[in-house]
């Protein structure tokens, strides 16, 4: 049975360095009867899988023009295809990307992924909300000059969690 662990974030919770753990151990990992597939530290192009509208697009992709990004789209999957394929059993996808609540793109998702893994289980990393809104903001202070009312601030980790839940098993880790 192929089993696929989904790594979703939530942002701020140490995702990139959990990414670049596995991509630097993926020998020792395979020695192990695990595959963290594809070249790249993180899997953050999987996002296109969902067949998001382009306005939902995280905001890295709209840097890239339409030919780039087609190209670069094009390879990693043909890249994480055949690892996806690949024997072993036990596999980890990682992206904060997916840290979304759209049912439609959750379902295209889940959806893909079923032409590869007989089970589904995602997991959620979340954080105190008054220290991830602390950690937040003084990333968005970096591109602006002022931070958002914190009474007005929503976390959404609820509305993300419920809505991944109506298609797999989700494991919140606080």
């Amino acid at each position: 049975m192929k089993i696929l662990h989904l790594h979703i974030g939530s942002p701020k919770t140490g995702t990139t360095s959990i990414q670049h753990t596995f991509h630097n151990n993926s020998g020792r990992l395979n020695q192990q009867g695990w595959n963290y597939p594809g070249k790249m530290s993180n899997h953050h192009f999987s996002y296109f899988a969902t067949n998001a509208e382009q306005e939902d697009w995280p905001r890295q992709f709209n840097s890239y023009d339409t030919n780039t990004l087609s190209q670069i789209r094009n390879r990693y999957f043909s890249s994480l295809e055949k690892d996806l394929r690949a024997g072993v059993n036990e596999q980890v996808i990682s992206t904060e990307y997916l840290f979304i609540s759209k049912k439609d793109y959750i379902q295209n998702y889940v959806t893909y992924l079923e032409n590869f893994f007989d089970e589904i289980k995602v997991y959620v990393l979340i954080r105190n909300p008054v220290h991830f809104f602390r950690s937040s903001q003084q990333q968005v202070i970096k591109a602006r000059s002022f931070v958002d009312n914190p009474n007005q601030w929503r976390v959404g980790f609820r509305r993300v969690i419920q809505a991944w839940s109506e298609y797999v098993r989700v494991n919140v880790i606080k």
